[in-house]
């Protein structure tokens, strides 16, 4: 199933810094975003679908020093009974979430997210694509199509 995820925050219009738009979308992205929605959608029906919950609770920082840091989770997720989660409830907090850090790049159409640990070692040396619209004051970044 291909998919696509979208992320919403709120944000100040862009800035061109010395003349340079690139700087400009770079420096926009500095600070901590709160996701506000995570959503997907399957390329060939056109369903829409929530990724982690109705209401994920996740952030990710730019820093301007070029580190992105990546952290999402259920908004619904379960507590583990004790402090030591059993086997069942660490498969079920795994489930439940994603994180990753690396560094970043940007240009007029997409940032770039080059992962050098996560939560899922599949994903570490990876790069992640996300498209985003950088005349709008919403910025939404929208992943390439993959399959699951």
């Amino acid at each position: 199933m291909d998919t696509i995820g979208e992320r919403h925050s709120r944000s100040n219009a862009m800035p061109v810094v010395n003349g340079d738009p690139q700087v400009g979308i770079a420096s926009r992205l500095h600070g901590t975003w709160k996701m506000l929605s995570w959503t997907t959608e399957d390329l060939v029906t056109g369903q829409i679908a929530d990724a982690l919950g109705a209401n994920p609770l996740g952030y990710i920082t730019y820093a301007p020093d070029g580190r992105v840091m990546v952290l999402v989770l259920r908004g619904d997720r379960k507590k583990s009974a004790a402090l030591v989660p059993t086997n069942e409830e660490k498969i079920a907090l795994y489930d439940s979430m994603f994180a990753y850090s690396g560094t970043y790049t940007v240009d007029h159409e997409k940032v770039v997210h080059h992962i050098d640990m996560s939560w899922n070692h599949a994903w570490t040396g990876t790069s992640q694509i996300r498209f985003h619209n950088a005349a709008m004051n919403l910025p939404t970044s929208r992943r390439r199509p993959g399959i699951r």
